[in-house]
């Protein structure tokens, strides 16, 4: 099933859910998902805090740096989809390392739901790390709390 179809979005600002009620963005959610549904988790939370997802040309010109491998953006559109549902080994192997993720997190399901589990926690420190930092740099100059170094080799 194409995940534009797995996805139950009311457009009322409710948490996505899959058909077999898995909350999107959940650690398990991936775990025995097709390659479009773990592909479209991947994007969804692995980016840097202070913005959104990456775009399918920022991904593509990402995997060619990392990796030489050339994917295009209709490409990355249609297996996000599910309207190709085997990518190739080489793109799949070059999503992985532009993700991070092993490769077998697209085959392996145990890969996957551990994998998963370690996002939701890096996700999870991320935001809250973030959140501190900008909470930090609010506060005037004059009133941060200033640390003294510790001892040199400590």
């Amino acid at each position: 099933m194409a995940r534009r179809e797995q996805l139950n979005d009311l457009g009322d600002g409710e948490t996505d859910v899959t058909d077999d009620g898995a909350t999107i963005g959940d650690p398990v959610a991936s775990a025995g998902e097709t390659f479009a549904a773990k592909l479209g988790h991947l994007i969804a939370t692995l980016h840097p805090a202070d913005r959104g997802p990456y775009s399918p040309r920022e991904i593509s010109a990402g995997v060619e740096a990392a990796t030489g491998a050339k994917i295009s953006e209709a490409d990355l559109r249609q297996l996000v989809a599910g309207d190709r549902a085997d990518p190739f080994p080489e793109v799949a192997n070059a999503l992985a390392t532009f993700f991070g993720v092993p490769p077998a997190y697209f085959t392996d399901n145990s890969t996957t739901a551990r994998i998963d589990e370690q996002i939701a926690k890096v996700v999870a420190w991320r935001d809250t790390s973030s959140r501190a930092l900008d909470q930090y740099e609010a506060q005037p100059r004059a009133a941060r709390r200033r640390r003294r170094p510790g001892p040199p080799g400590a």
